[in-house]
């Protein structure tokens, strides 16, 4: 498995669907959703995950996308004090809600996304 034009690690997962994961970096993050829309695959899922429970502690960004291989899962581990991820959503426009539901709840801001409202009232 492995994403068109990227270089990624890619770790099998023990699953009953073909499902891959990588801990990848800013570049790599930023490579990832042009390369997945260039090769028509799609955005499943955009989270942020709080890793304070962990001993490297901070949080993380992650995105799920399906090629026709199967899914990857990418992890962009961010620094607690400084939070910040390049935004998907100019390559998929479903993840503009993910986006604002991830700042909103988390503190995990997508930097330059377009649509920076709260989720939340």
């Amino acid at each position: 498995m492995r994403i068109p034009g990227l270089e990624l690690d890619l770790e099998r997962l023990p699953a009953p669907l073909p499902i891959w994961r990588a801990n990848v970096d800013t570049d790599a993050w930023q490579a990832a959703a042009p390369a997945v829309a260039a090769a028509h695959g799609r955005l499943v899922a955009l989270w942020g995950a709080d890793r304070g429970w962990q001993d490297a502690g901070g949080v993380a960004a992650c995105a799920a996308y399906a090629l026709a291989d199967g899914l990857v899962w990418l992890d962009l581990a961010l620094p607690a004090d400084a939070p910040r991820y390049p935004e998907v959503s100019s390559h998929f426009a479903c993840a503009a809600r993910m986006e604002r539901a991830t700042a909103d709840l988390l503190g995990i801001v997508a930097i330059g996304a377009r649509d920076t409202r709260p989720w939340l009232d």
